[in-house]
């Protein structure tokens, strides 16, 4: 009895669930005739690009977008809507936004249509997805059984869904098919198997730019092809090849600053990659990078751009042989707050990635200052010329910030403006501490003292150093620490000027 009714409760909670989720989908969405007398509303040159916009938001950016009241913050909507699509950050162009616009011009084109939206549901599909892998067209014919009405068969192999559209009424507009067909679709479905059931991997002969092979399954797979196809709309209502994480270019980078001299910070730009040299990927004699880096001023000016290329032999005896690479973009700006992004490409395969955030240059000149903390794979005397190279230290940076516990932590800062005695000589105290961060469920619930109050490592020394400048590089064994997340926090006490400052950063212990 018990488990009879703890199955009912469960079933009554799954339909509960399912009516929530139902409504809520409704909530998200407004009446398509209300939809349409909005949009009879607008000049039709806004029309015309809403009209293109509506095929690829899903309901709740549709309707976001249409409730509100006034044109400038519809305008700005879709300026900022296409700002979040831009795949690229170091480029002056938003890719997305141009195929979506080619896409648009293409479907006005071919798929013409004289009413609203101007073109057909080909259109349609064409500006959400592109171009189909496969497209066979279906022509007309009158059979024993009766007349058979044109068509077209899309298939999107990313997506591996099926389109079939009609040409319901021979009037040239193409609808999905048995959208407005009411009868016997045992039979219609019949004739249309009849059509397209072609050779597998044969080359057609279609009346389109390109030749294209032809579908390669069997037809009895049709129906759920283009149910995937109901289901991607709802899911994933526009596609681009660079929403995909197999397109992605994974990198990590960092954005360290420095003092470059008087009233100029130097920047450095630290991308660090797994580089693929492997035969079997590569065609050529060797792997091709670009890494770039742009920054802009509060104004959106831009202000410096670095770019490099690195090329890497390709290992001939290794398969997917991995090699982890960093490479090095430096920029100086003045003091100020700047916006920047960063881009690295891979020219084999066109996989490629971009990242962006905000950065403050600070003034490392009126007071006693501290630069930020790098956090490096490697510090040593320097033996030979390097970009690494920082006086008598190599320092060969780290972005992504993760330590072996069996390992070190190798940490290097610069000290500026420190105070120095009659012979020209400093005198300060380097304190560290490396505090274990609480996991994020657990220090909702604790205060920032409790968070943050017993270090798991902590030390300090005294340094005598030669003028108002010096380096601090320290290395910290990493075999007490346990895996997770830490801050590694510096203070610099200088007892000539009878000042202090501090900074601090976030690390990883992985196993």
């Amino acid at each position: 009895m018990k488990r009879k009714a703890l199955a009912k409760l469960c079933l009554l909670i799954a339909a509960g669930l399912t009516l929530s989720l139902v409504s809520i989908a409704r909530e998200q969405r407004l009446d398509p005739k209300y939809v349409e007398f909005l949009l009879e509303q607008m000049p039709p040159e806004m029309r015309r690009e809403v009209e293109a916009l509506r095929c690829v938001l899903t309901p709740a950016e549709l309707k976001e977008f249409l409730t509100l009241p006034y044109d400038f913050q519809q305008r700005r909507w879709i300026n900022d809507y296409w700002d979040l699509k831009d795949p690229i950050f170091t480029t002056s162009e938003n890719e997305i936004q141009i195929e979506h616009s080619r896409r648009v011009a293409y479907a006005e084109s071919a798929f013409y249509i004289p009413k609203w939206p101007m073109w057909d549901q080909r259109g349609e599909v064409y500006i959400r997805y592109g171009p189909p892998d496969v497209r066979q067209i279906i022509p007309s014919k009158v059979t024993q059984v009766g007349l058979s009405r044109a068509g077209e068969y899309w298939y999107y192999s990313l997506h591996d869904m099926a389109v079939l559209f009609e040409d319901a009424f021979s009037n040239g507009e193409y609808t999905y098919y048995l959208e407005r067909v009411k009868g016997p679709s045992g039979i219609r479905m019949k004739k249309i198997k009849d059509d397209i059931d072609a050779p597998m991997g044969k080359w057609m002969e279609i009346p389109d730019p390109t030749p294209l092979i032809a579908f390669e399954s069997a037809y009895d797979e049709y129906q759920e092809k283009q149910g995937k196809f109901y289901e991607s709309i709802q899911k994933t209502p526009s596609t681009y090849r660079y929403d995909f994480d197999n397109h992605r270019l994974p990198f990590f980078f960092s954005v360290d600053n420095f003092r470059g001299g008087r009233g100029i910070d130097r920047v450095d730009v630290n991308v660090e990659f797994e580089a693929n040299v492997s035969a079997r990927t590569n065609r050529g004699k060797s792997s091709e990078y670009h890494a770039e880096a742009v920054f802009w001023d509060n104004r959106r000016d831009e202000v410096a751009r670095r770019n490099q290329r690195i090329s890497l032999p390709v290992a001939e005896a290794a398969v997917d042989s991995m090699r982890l690479m960093l490479t090095q973009l430096v920029v100086t700006l003045p003091p100020g707050f700047y916006h920047m992004a960063v881009t690295l490409e891979e020219g084999n395969t066109g996989r490629i990635a971009s990242y962006k955030k905000d950065i403050v240059c600070e003034d490392f000149d009126s007071k006693l200052a501290i630069s930020d903390i790098l956090f490096a794979g490697k510090i040593s005397p320097a033996t030979r010329i390097s970009p690494f190279n920082r006086g008598a230290l190599e320092v060969i940076p780290h972005p992504i910030r993760r330590y072996l516990r069996t390992g070190s932590i190798p940490v290097y800062c610069e000290v500026y403006n420190l105070g120095v005695n009659a012979q020209g000589l400093s005198s300060y105290i380097v304190e560290y501490r490396i505090i274990r961060n609480s996991p994020k469920e657990l220090s909702f619930w604790l205060s920032r003292s409790e968070r943050k109050s017993t270090p798991d490592v902590s030390s300090s020394f005294r340094v005598a150093g030669h003028g108002p400048y010096d380096v601090v590089h320290i290395i910290v064994e990493a075999e007490n620490l346990r895996e997770g997340e830490f801050t590694f926090q510096v203070k610099i006490i200088d007892h000539v000027a009878a000042a202090e400052v501090a900074r601090e950063a976030v690390f990883n212990i992985v196993e």
